[in-house]
């Protein structure tokens, strides 16, 4: 299980420094810095998720992808982030403690339509679901909240590309 996670939750990768640096070899399997590629993409991802785990995952896979990304814990610091960063996508845990995914983004949709002189388009920052309950019900619950996409945990690389490549129509698929 080691090996498994071991690209994962590369330290040297997780802090932002490149593979292999700070004295310790790369570990097996991770992946390699491409020459010529851009560093960082201009999107900026809010990842609402109360798991640390989970957390540190996700920044991993985002980062490594080229994106920009913080994490916040709960709904109420999601609002917060939102008030006062620019975000290009929020990944949205359904089960958060206080207030949970759900609540948090009916009320970024009413504040997003509260923003919005009448006749103006409004703000709108997509919303993707992230939980590890697959029933349908859920889903549509999901969406009846607000959230634009829904995201299986735990999310493989590929399924979260393909996410933001269609919710933020500049990225590609590598």
């Amino acid at each position: 299980m080691h090996q498994a996670l071991a690209p994962v939750f590369a330290p040297d990768e997780a802090e932002g420094a490149a593979p292999g640096e700070g004295g310790r070899p790369p570990p097996a399997g991770a992946p390699r810095p491409r020459p010529g590629r851009q560093p960082t993409r201009p999107e900026h991802i809010l990842v609402a998720e109360d798991n640390v785990v989970n957390q540190r995952v996700l920044l991993t896979q985002l980062r490594g992808l080229g994106f920009q990304a913080q994490a916040v814990t709960n709904g109420h610091e999601v609002l917060e982030a939102l008030a006062h960063g620019k975000f290009s996508l929020v990944l949205m845990d359904c089960h958060m403690p206080g207030m949970d995914g759900l609540e948090t983004t009916r009320e970024i949709r009413h504040r997003e339509q509260e923003a919005a002189p009448a006749g103006s388009e409004r703000p709108y920052v997509p919303i993707l679901a992230l939980t590890a309950d697959v029933l349908l019900e859920n889903r549509i619950r999901c969406a009846q909240a607000g959230m634009d996409d829904f995201l299986t945990k735990p999310v493989r690389k590929e399924e979260l590309l393909d996410a933001l490549a269609h919710w933020l129509p500049a990225t590609e698929k590598e």
